[in-house]
């Protein structure tokens, strides 16, 4: 998990390394492969091959939700020990936690989580292992869009399966 600095998008809030599709990252799901392998070495100067990534779901944002977002979610097992620190001015903490640490630490109000970040957490903690959670990843490619409330907030929700 990486915390975001104050200020920008999602600001002092806990999520996944990730970013923007850069054009170098090529074409569809192959680009979000590359971006998030790529990312994350950037970020927290972990490095894996796009092949160990296993696909977990896609979220796009409303489309009446000003800055919109197609955001896709990976998942990949990592045996060894990594050491994660920030190497980048886009976040300001990295650390490994369990689901179930990052979900705790929100109840308390120590994390602030965005929605896409708390259903993906509350997926993960349903697993004992990651391996686990790879062998229960989704075959559908089907798009989580979530819903607006009459006030325009974004509807809580977890993932459809």
């Amino acid at each position: 998990m990486v915390k975001r600095p104050p200020g920008g998008f999602f600001g002092e809030a806990w999520v996944f390394p990730g970013g923007l599709v850069d054009k170098s990252d090529g074409q569809g799901e192959t680009s979000y492969r590359w971006a998030a392998v790529r990312e994350l070495a950037e970020e927290v100067a972990v490095v894996l091959d796009p092949k160990e990534l296993v696909y977990l779901s896609r979220w796009i944002t409303p489309e009446v939700v000003p800055r919109r977002y197609d955001t896709w979610f990976f998942l990949a097992s990592i045996d060894e020990a990594v050491e994660v620190a920030p190497v980048t001015n886009e976040i300001t903490e990295a650390c490994f936690v369990s689901p179930a640490t990052a979900l705790a630490a929100h109840e308390a109000q120590q994390w602030k989580l965005i929605l896409p970040t708390l259903a993906h957490l509350r997926w993960l903690a349903r697993y004992p292992s990651a391996a686990a959670a790879l062998k229960a990843a989704p075959e559908s490619r089907t798009p989580v869009e979530p819903l607006l409330a009459p006030d325009g907030s974004i509807v809580a929700l977890d993932l459809p399966w």
